[in-house]
């Protein structure tokens, strides 16, 4: 099914070769303890390990953090923490396109 998503069936493609992908494919995520997962940011596609999902997550919430105590710096107290508000609802809120 991915190899026809993918488009790469193509009229020089015998049975054969598709089904050894495929079983090339189902036999690496059969023994993979790591599986990659993959996350669309900006509209570009990232593959990382599942292990490494936490460390991402850390380093991403670090920034973003640091992004928003230099922007501190720039504006009033008030302003600041109405900023923080939203930033509390979008995060509440589940979604993620304050992230693009």
């Amino acid at each position: 099914m991915q190899q026809h998503a993918e488009k790469r069936i193509t009229p020089n493609t015998t049975t054969g070769e598709l089904e050894a992908e495929a079983l090339a494919e189902e036999k690496k995520e059969a023994y993979t303890p790591d599986p990659d997962i993959t996350i669309s940011l900006r509209g570009r596609q990232f593959t990382f390990p599942r292990s490494k999902a936490d460390m991402i997550a850390e380093l991403t919430a670090e920034h973003v953090i640091q992004m928003m105590e230099d922007e501190k710096t720039g504006m009033t107290q008030e302003a600041y923490l109405q900023m923080l508000v939203h930033f509390k609802q979008l995060i509440e809120e589940g979604t993620t396109k304050w992230l693009s």
